[in-house]
């Protein structure tokens, strides 16, 4: 990383706030960097423009280090940057570190200002304003950080990109000349989060909190970019994708349909304060018709494309949902599917229209179901006739059930906690021929 003609500062105790000023360095210039020798005692360590700084509590660090701060380039394509991300960046970066590295607890603050200048190619636009956070590079991928003031520390004037034609020296030449600013870009407070470690740091459009209500009967459209939310937990890879959400007072019975290319993908979860595996309802390939039965809640569908890496881009699509009455007959070639979450109780019925078992003259239906081991889940089905419960695991070609459960009129349960995630087939099918079909009461939990 390019930490070249660091400035050097020392510590001056505990609420020392230091900046390596220069008379000869005009702000925010290629070189806007600063060094400062940290300890126990905490300090806070802003570059020589004001525009990037940390600040470290006391008792955050249990030895001495060397803390870095230094500006590094903006591409020359605008909205793009250093960080591994498709969301757009805007500049200026800093690359923060300590020298030896170390790792802390998330009450380090980092702040960085961004360009304001709006004659600038590297100005975000004002309609993206309100979505920008500060993000940095965790790994292979960024971490965008929840909000937190820096204007304590930071001097968000004449801020500009290092490779910014129109900076510092267009900007003086204008004040120079006359021209008008206006106050309201002139400055802001800059982003800011609190971190556990230190890497590039720079502002990214934060698409993931650009969310939309889906409303039942209507159906939302839009394109899938490269530049939309980036999705972390659908795969081994980041995709990127439009999220939308709603609420249910009430358990519901729904249908979803969507269009678009089969580069794209319906992903269904439910929305949860500690996010999990735990909390997938289904992940589908668009096109589809599928059909839902979930509990009261607050959830989120998202279309996302197979990889950042796919090769296609703005992809459109359409989204929507509708309430049903029931769920009836057995889909052709599982051309659609019945997917359920833990906490409902559903009344169902098996009829003659419903999906032919191995048995002759039995029929049965089939619920799909996202099964993870941190889960113990409970399942009945109660009747006035015979019920054979079984649980299969999907798409392994035919297996054998990996739990079943039959009686006769009465109830039929099983408790089954999954060896490791997986998508299973939920069946309950008529158990007698005498008394092939009837109505019945599926309850399923999970603790």
């Amino acid at each position: 990383m390019p930490l070249i003609l660091r400035r050097r500062a020392a510590l001056v105790g505990a609420a020392s706030l230091l900046f390596a000023c220069s008379d000869s360095t005009p702000p925010n210039a290629a070189n806007d960097h600063v060094e400062a020798t940290v300890g126990p005692s905490g300090a806070t360590v802003v570059t020589p423009s004001g525009a990037a700084g940390v600040q470290i509590p006391a008792g955050t660090l249990t030895q001495t280090v060397t803390v870095s701060v230094a500006q590094i380039a903006t591409p020359s394509t605008p909205a793009t940057g250093p960080l591994p991300t498709n969301l757009k960046q805007y500049g200026p970066f800093y690359e923060i570190e300590t020298s030896p590295n170390v790792q802390f607890a998330d009450s380090v603050r980092v702040g960085v200002c961004q360009v304001t200048d709006p004659s600038s190619r590297y100005y975000a636009p004002e309609a993206e304003h309100a979505k920008l956070k500060l993000a940095h590079t965790v790994g292979a991928t960024v971490e965008i950080l929840k909000p937190v003031p820096v204007n304590d520390f930071l001097r968000c004037t004449g801020v500009s990109a290092s490779v910014d034609q129109s900076g510092w020296r267009g900007t003086l030449s204008r004040l120079l000349g006359g021209a008008h600013v206006s106050v309201a870009y002139a400055a802001h407070g800059g982003l800011g989060g609190k971190v556990k470690s230190f890497s590039p740091f720079g502002a990214v459009l934060d698409a993931c909190g650009d969310t939309a209500a889906l409303a039942f009967g209507v159906t939302a459209s839009g394109s899938i970019v490269r530049t939309d939310c980036e999705l972390l937990n659908t795969g081994p890879a980041p995709v990127s994708g439009d999220i939308f959400r709603f609420s249910l007072a009430s358990q519901s019975i729904f249908r979803a349909t969507t269009t678009g290319g089969t580069e794209l993908q319906l992903r269904v979860e439910q929305i949860a304060s500690q996010p999990s595996d735990g909390d997938k309802i289904a992940e589908v390939v668009v096109p589809r018709l599928d059909y839902f039965i979930i509990p009261a809640g607050n959830y989120s569908m998202s279309i996302h494309n197979r990889s950042t890496a796919n090769a296609t881009d703005n992809i459109p699509y359409t989204l929507g949902i509708q309430t049903v009455a029931a769920i009836t007959g057995c889909p052709a070639n599982l051309s659609q599917q019945t997917y359920i979450y833990p906490g409902i109780v559903y009344d169902g019925s098996v009829a003659t229209d419903d999906c032919p078992t191995t048995v002759q003259g039995l029929f049965g239906d089939n619920y799909w179901i996202t099964m993870v081991p941190t889960s113990t889940y409970q399942i009945s089905a109660s009747a006035n006739i015979g019920l054979r419960i079984e649980l299969v695991l999907c798409c392994a070609g035919i297996t054998p059930p990996v739990r079943f459960a039959s009686s006769g009129p009465g109830t039929v349960s099983m408790t089954y906690q999954p060896p490791s995630a997986g998508l299973y087939v939920l069946n309950v099918i008529g158990n007698t021929l005498s008394a092939p079909v009837g109505p019945y009461t599926l309850r399923v939990t999970k603790q």
